[in-house]
């Protein structure tokens, strides 16, 4: 477990371990961006568990702003965090994979708004529409050793991230129930589900794919 917050980090780490055993967790505080610290992040996971067999690459953070309100910084520090992680930790995890033989599985967190785009969402949907072309292009390229490559996109989640998009956007709790599948956001829980589809050999013959949760209509 990777996270730039070291307090969360280390209490959900003791959370797991509490419940699975002291091996059953690592965190590692790191800038997902910063690629020495995503050299450290491989480094200590191997040194760990001896190998890497499944990456999810979730990081994300969500500019909400216009176009005119995005500065060149803001707009630079979206792509670092949610797309520049995604190439150098598969870029480490890759390297690891291929040297030892693992045929392994990467699954990336895109977005609905990076199929379809967002109001007030511009730097983030081009962070997540480029997380869905490297997804695409890396599945072909990594398709001879064995290793798959798929992104999940998920459409509207209750996590704290969405819930402050809402309220940017001045929707209610009823405007939810008329404009989401079921009436309803999702939870988060149902889309670690489709993860942990994506990371197991149950989806042993499918990469390359896209799979939304949530519905697209």
């Amino acid at each position: 477990m990777v996270d730039i917050d070291e307090e969360a980090g280390k209490r959900l780490e003791k959370e797991i371990t509490a419940l699975h055993g002291e091996e059953a967790a690592l965190f590692v505080k790191a800038d997902v961006s910063v690629e020495e610290d995503v050299k450290r992040c491989v480094e200590s996971a191997v040194n760990r568990y001896g190998r890497v067999d499944i990456l999810v690459n979730n990081a994300a953070i969500h500019l909400i702003a216009t176009l005119l309100e995005t500065t060149t910084d803001a707009w630079q520090r979206t792509i670092d965090v949610n797309l520049k992680s995604v190439y150098l930790f598969s870029k480490y995890v890759v390297s690891h994979m291929i040297n030892n033989s693992i045929r392994g599985s990467i699954v990336n967190v895109s977005s609905i708004q990076g199929i379809r785009g967002g109001l007030l969402s511009s730097a983030y949907a081009a962070s997540k529409a480029g997380i869905i072309g490297f997804t695409k292009s890396l599945a072909l390229e990594l398709a001879p050793f064995g290793i798959r490559v798929n992104a999940v996109a998920p459409r509207a989640i209750d996590t704290p991230l969405f819930r402050r998009y809402l309220e940017a956007r001045g929707l209610t709790e009823e405007d939810i129930k008329k404009r989401y599948l079921f009436g309803r956001l999702g939870r988060p829980g149902e889309v670690s589900r489709v993860i942990l589809f994506l990371a197991s050999d149950e989806s042993s013959y499918i990469s390359g794919e896209v799979i939304v949760v949530g519905g697209d209509f």
